[in-house]
């Protein structure tokens, strides 16, 4: 928790229809989502309608998303400053993934 207080202060909302967290950031026409947070099961569509606005042309996901009907072009993270210790074999997963940047140390 201290990591969210620290690094995202400003970038922590709550939707309350979902009862989910999103921890994100706007830079013009850029989106930056960092997390998504819930107890049950959400849909990114409908965490997405909640606050994308029309002038948003780029979405950043931090993590990998469930996205089937969604037009995501995932490319690697080429430079990083970040560490994160997980197992060498991560078995029946998509091809390029990514775990939520809050879970990284």
């Amino acid at each position: 928790m201290l990591y969210f207080i620290l690094a995202f202060n400003d970038a922590v909302y709550y939707i309350e229809e979902e009862e989910t967290i999103v921890i994100f950031k706007q830079e013009d026409n850029l989106l930056h989502i960092f997390d998504v947070i819930s107890k049950k099961r959400v849909e990114i569509d409908t965490i997405l309608n909640s606050f994308v606005s029309a002038d948003i042309e780029i979405i950043n996901f931090y993590f990998t998303p469930d996205y089937d009907g969604l037009n995501i072009h995932p490319e690697f993270i080429t430079k990083s400053d970040d560490t994160l210790f997980v197992r060498a074999f991560l078995k029946d997963g998509p091809k390029h993934f990514l775990f939520p940047l809050t879970s990284h140390s």
